[in-house]
């Protein structure tokens, strides 16, 4: 079963569960963060789009069901695990300390993710799917490994932009205590955007599947033409999005893992740039993230 599975990978809060939204419609659905679907049926209170946890979930039901049948070895937790330790070992290879992981662990893990794509394709009826785990060394080692047509889209924001939607107070998550803490600090958020986005610029750059960098911005700004150029680089049909975006008609997933929660429970209808951290941010944060910031990354992106 050939299926094209679209990767989106750089750092949280960048507008990933947006581009999901805008790109499910007809033969392409998005999946959310499909990483953390094993963790919920560990157990993590994760929410699909439709407002229930995924353990609760009619449609993940099912995608879960078939996965298992798809996989009849298949261990959830130790599958968890080692697909987290490969993740780490993948990113250490993109950085280029160790050599990408090999073996019989990795055909394992990957043919598992494999399966888990064909169970939600199937239970979807579509052929394309959309994946905005994010995590680059998992997305490296699917370009690598899958079995199926991997296509990567590194997208990426404005660094002040990603250090204020971490930083500011956000509610807590289904299961947490209402006093839990789930703000980051600039610091982290723009060590964490260096790097990530740094690594994902070089999968972009070195792997043999399609694959762009696109950025939030120009997404919001000129969703059109960036719609168009997914078509023409990721060979794509992308007709349904661009008329749903170019109508204000809702753009929304029925059944996505995790995400951004006020894009998932507010469908947006209208494209506005996310600028809060121009009031948000301190003088001294700002600074901070002028003087922290990649500059490679800056002149490229034009941040």
């Amino acid at each position: 079963m050939g299926l094209k599975i679209l990767c989106i990978v750089g750092v949280g809060h960048s507008g990933s569960t947006l581009l999901g939204n805008m790109l499910d419609r007809g033969d392409c659905q998005c999946l959310g963060e499909l990483h953390q679907f094993p963790k919920g049926l560990l157990g993590t209170p994760h929410e699909c789009s439709c407002g229930q946890l995924v353990t609760d979930c009619l449609h993940w039901d099912a995608v879960s069901r078939e996965w298992r049948s798809r996989s009849p070895d298949l261990d959830v937790a130790e599958h968890s695990r080692i697909a987290h330790e490969l993740g780490q070992r993948a990113l250490a290879a993109l950085n280029g300390s160790v050599a990408l992981p090999d073996g019989g662990e990795i055909l394992r893990s990957c043919c598992e993710v494999d399966a888990l794509y064909e169970a939600a394709a199937s239970t979807a009826g579509v052929d394309t799917l959309v994946d905005s785990s994010k995590h680059v060394g998992r997305a490296a080692l699917l370009a690598e490994r899958s079995r199926h047509e991997v296509c990567l889209i590194h997208l990426i924001r404005d660094p002040r932009g990603v250090a204020w939607s971490h930083r500011k107070p956000r509610p807590p998550k289904p299961g947490e205590s209402e006093s839990k803490s789930r703000s980051r600090s600039v610091r982290k958020t723009i060590h964490r955007w260096n790097r990530d986005n740094a690594l994902a610029g070089r999968l972009v750059m070195t792997t043999n599947r399609p694959a762009l960098s696109l950025r939030y911005e120009d997404l919001v700004r000129k969703p059109d033409a960036s719609l168009a150029r997914l078509e023409t680089e990721l060979d794509l049909d992308l007709s349904s999005a661009r008329a749903a975006v170019q109508a204000r008609q809702p753009l929304i997933s029925d059944h996505a893992v995790a995400g951004n929660t006020g894009v998932r429970r507010h469908p947006v209808t209208e494209l506005v740039l996310d600028e809060k951290w121009r009031q948000g941010l301190s003088v001294l944060e700002r600074l901070f993230c002028a003087v922290m910031v990649n500059r490679r990354l800056k002149r490229r992106f034009d941040y």
